[in-house]
C-alpha cells in the first residue's frame, strides 16, 4: 500500500493508466485530482486479471477532490490505519466533485463510498458493481444525468444524508434501486426505475420524495417501513408519477405512510396506510412506449389521463428546483433528460 503524507498530494493526469497490485491501495489525506478528459481517460484497474486490487482512498482532505473522466474497476476494500475503506473508490470526511466516470466491477460492498462529505456526481455509471453502486452515509449531495445498471445489491443507499437525484436511471438492481434509511431527506426528480427487486425504499425515519419519475417492472415498487429498533417508520410521497407493470406497487408496514398525488397506474388500487389522491388511471401501454431502460418515449396515443401532473409549488432543493407538475406530463420525459 501507498500511504501519501498529509503535505502532499495526488494528481493523475489525462491518459494515465494506473495499474494497481493484487490486494494494493493508495491513500491520500489531500484532495485527489483525476484529470481525464474524454479523448484520454484516466484508467485503474487490476495489474493482475482476476485478482483484485485495494482501494484508492481519500481521508480528512480539506479542499475538494475533483474526478473526472475515470475508469475504474476491479478494486475491492481495506482496513488501512484503522480506517476500513469498505469499497474501491472512498471518500471520508472529504468532499467531492465526479464527472464524466465509469465506476464498475467493483468486487467488495461498495463501488462508491463517501462518509461526512458533499458531493457531486454527474454524467457518470456505476455498473456491474458486486453490492452497492454509490454508498452515501452522513453526506449532502446531487447526482444528475447519471445511470446505474446492473448492480448486486442497491444502486444507490443513503443514511443520514440530504440527497438528490435528477434526470437519471436505474435498471436491474439486484436489491433496491435507490435505498433511503436513518433520517435521510431524499428527493428524486426526472428518474426511470426497472427490473430491480425493490424501487425505492423509505427506511427508519427517512422522508423520499418521488416527482415526475417512471417506475416499470420491478418486483415492488415502493416501500416503506422501519427496519432498525432504534428508529421509527418512515414516510415516501410520490407525485406525478407512473407505476407500471410491476409485480406489486407498494410494501408498507404499520410504522410508516405512502402518498400518492396524480400517480398513473393502470387500475385503481389501495392498500393500507397508502393515500392516493387524484390517480391518473389508464392504459399506459396507449399513451406511452418504453425503452429497454425503462425510459418513456410517446406511444400511439400520446396524453389522455397522463397528460398533466397535480398541481405543485416550486421549490429548490441543494440547488435542484423542483417544478411545477401540472405543467408537465406524468412520468419521466426522456426527451431533453440529457442522460447519457
Amino acid at each position: 500500500d501507498m500511504v501519501i503524507p498529509a503535505g502532499y498530494g495526488l494528481v493523475l493526469e489525462p491518459g494515465g493508466d494506473l495499474k494497481m497490485g493484487p490486494g494494493a491501495s493508495i491513500v491520500s489525506h489531500r484532495a485527489l485530482h483525476i484529470r481525464g478528459t474524454a479523448e484520454r481517460p484516466v484508467k485503474i484497474g487490476p495489474l493482475v486479471d482476476g485478482q483484485p486490487w485495494g482501494v484508492i482512498g481519500v481521508s480528512k482532505a480539506s479542499a475538494t477532490s475533483t474526478v473526472s473522466h475515470l475508469e475504474i474497476g476491479g478494486g475491492s476494500e481495506k482496513w488501512i490505519n484503522g480506517i476500513y475503506f469498505s469499497g474501491q473508490l472512498c471518500f471520508y470526511r472529504s468532499s467531492v466533485r465526479i464527472s464524466d466516470s465509469n465506476i464498475r466491477n467493483g468486487g467488495a460492498d461498495d463501488g462508491l463510498n463517501i462518509k461526512h462529505g458533499n458531493f457531486e456526481i454527474t454524467d457518470s455509471r456505476f455498473l456491474g458493481n458486486s453490492s452497492d453502486g454509490f454508498d452515501g452515509d452522513w453526506v449532502d449531495g446531487v447526482i444528475r444525468n447519471t445511470e446505474f445498471t446492473g448492480n448486486g445489491g442497491d444502486g444507490i443507499d443513503l443514511s443520514g444524508s440530504d440527497v438528490v437525484v435528477v434526470d437519471s436511471r436505474f435498471s436491474n438492481m439486484g436489491d433496491k434501486a435507490i435505498s433511503v434509511g436513518e433520517r435521510t431527506r431524499f428527493y428524486a426528480l426526472n428518474v426511470s426505475i426497472s427490473g430491480s427487486s425493490i424501487g425505492i425504499a423509505s427506511k427508519d425515519l427517512s422522508t423520499a420524495h418521488v416527482l415526475a419519475s417512471t417506475l416499470k417492472d420491478n418486483g415492488t415498487a415502493l416501500a416503506a417501513y422501519r427496519k432498525k429498533a432504534i428508529f421509527g417508520g418512515a414516510d415516501l410521497e410520490v407525485l406525478g408519477s407512473l407505476l407500471w407493470g410491476n409485480k406489486k406497487n407498494f410494501e408498507v408496514d404499520g410504522d410508516s405512510t405512502i402518498r400518492l398525488v396524480g400517480v398513473g397506474m393502470e387500475k385503481p388500487h389501495e392498500a393500507p396506510r397508502v393515500e392516493n389522491i387524484n390517480p391518473r388511471i389508464g392504459e399506459i401501454g396507449r399513451h406511452f412506449g418504453s425503452t429497454e431502460d425503462g425510459s418513456l418515449v410517446p406511444g400511439n396515443e400520446a396524453g389522455g389521463p397522463f397528460a398533466k401532473g397535480p398541481e405543485t409549488k416550486e421549490k429548490t432543493v441543494l440547488g435542484v428546483t423542483m417544478p411545477n407538475l401540472a405543467t408537465l406530463p406524468v412520468g419521466m420525459r426522456r426527451s431533453g433528460s440529457g442522460v447519457p
